[in-house]
């Protein structure tokens, strides 16, 4: 069984977001992770029905907000909206680029303010089951 299914970044993709929010060149990220490696569809066999027809599709994600949440001083995680044609469970779809080792990745749920984008960044990513 999947740990998730989801629609995974390629490398270039993955970079790009990387460079676009900062992440690699910020050093006050002390004990943070950089992630970025996916939108998350459905946790375990949920969804397990429109996943299987998607195995292996390509899907477009277009950027278009910048959210964080802040548990204390330097503690937090930091996501990206996304807009995509792919189904999620999520609430808001988005991809989170970077997290304080203390704060677990589903916290990226919570996220309720976002900054919109000047300009969209377009991803492009394959469904794909992860197991972990």
């Amino acid at each position: 069984m999947p740990s998730y299914t989801a629609v995974v970044l390629d490398e270039k993709s993955r970079d790009a977001l990387l460079t676009m929010s900062g992440v690699r060149e910020n050093d006050q990220m002390q004990g943070w992770k950089e992630v970025a490696e996916h939108m998350t569809m459905f946790m375990g066999s949920d969804g397990r029905d429109q996943v299987l027809p998607l195995l292996g599709k390509v899907f477009t994600l277009e950027v278009t907000a910048f959210g964080s949440l802040f548990r204390s001083e330097g503690v937090g995680i930091a996501a990206v909206q996304v807009e995509c044609e792919a189904p999620s469970k999520n609430s808001v779809k988005h991809i989170t680029v970077a997290r304080h080792k203390d704060v677990p990745a589903k916290t990226s749920n919570e996220i309720t303010e976002w900054t919109r984008l000047a300009t969209p960044l377009r991803l492009t990513g394959i469904v794909q089951e992860v197991r972990r």
